[in-house]
């Protein structure tokens, strides 16, 4: 699924002029305060940290399953391995390459200095993808493993394992997403962890299989980890209202959901009812901020 969760692009941007405005206190209520209560910085920071790590795996699950639809039709079409296309695209090698011998071992190589992808980001090191069926096959799953990994001079190391779950009720291709151990080395060598337990539901483009500009997808779930300042975070996505994710949008179109940073009050952010737009708003301590999404 090329699923990019934009919101983590405009969180730490966004967020600062009312984190700053809400989490003021009076000078007489700054003396009284737990000297061990994190500080307005530290509590960006760590919302800057997490649309990093975020992002870094957002755009590795859009690697890994190119690769793997790359790779479902090069075994059906039978016409070999895709080779550097421009020098915009890795090589990807399929092992063992037949349809009937499973689980095979995909290997996409950027090759060991930096190369301008597709999607504009620089790329180097090597994902490597253990599939046990064809990507659209309920029960298949991708595992998902990084060798000297890097996007945008971003080290990306780890595993996720996407697993097809098949159709739901309403008759659309469902997916879990599980990130484990996720760790993220920054280009000034600061450390951040992550961790992601999401479910997301292909509701559209499933048709134009090597087209992801039109997929169209809804996601809940939880994303976790710590900041470079060891400061735990989380959120989680409303179950009643997904994350409503367009690839060929900017922006996420609609859903709600709750960032929670240790020593904060709960951040809920809403991003509306559907529209291709940058409006968002987030609500803290019963206050509602516009948000406009970078």
């Amino acid at each position: 699924m090329r699923v990019k969760s934009l919101f983590a692009y405009f969180i730490a941007f966004s967020l600062a002029a009312f984190m700053f405005s809400a989490c003021e206190k009076d000078d007489d209520d700054d003396d009284n305060q737990d000297n061990t209560q994190i500080t307005n910085e530290q509590a960006l920071q760590v919302i800057s940290d997490y649309a990093t790590a975020q992002n870094m795996f957002a755009e590795a699950t859009d690697e890994a399953d190119n690769a793997a639809r790359v790779s479902d039709d090069s075994l059906e079409n039978n016409n070999g391995s895709k080779a550097v296309k421009d020098g915009t695209y890795p090589e990807i090698s399929i092992t063992p390459f037949d349809l009937d011998t499973w689980p095979k071992t995909i290997r996409v190589d950027y090759g060991p200095t930096n190369m301008l992808c597709e999607d504009g980001r620089n790329r180097r090191g090597m994902i490597n993808i253990v599939a046990t069926d064809f990507y659209r096959n309920s029960g298949s799953e991708l595992t998902t493993t990084f060798e000297d990994f890097y996007q945008n001079d971003y080290k990306v190391e780890g595993n996720h394992i996407c697993t097809n779950n098949g159709e739901n009720t309403a008759g659309n291709l469902t997916y879990s997403l599980i990130v484990n151990d996720g760790h993220i080395t920054t280009p000034e060598s600061k450390h951040i962890y992550y961790e992601e337990s999401t479910e997301r539901e292909w509701i559209a483009g499933e048709g134009t299989l090597l087209n992801p500009w039109d997929d169209n997808y809804l996601i809940t779930g939880d994303q976790s980890g710590v900041s470079s300042d060891s400061i735990d975070y989380q959120l989680n996505v409303h179950v009643a209202d997904p994350l409503d994710v367009l690839v060929g949008c900017k922006w996420v179109r609609a859903g709600l959901l709750d960032l929670d940073i240790e020593d904060f009050p709960t951040i809920t952010i809403y991003y509306g009812d559907g529209n291709c737009d940058n409006q968002a708003t987030a609500t803290i301590y019963d206050v509602e901020y516009p948000i406009v999404m970078e």
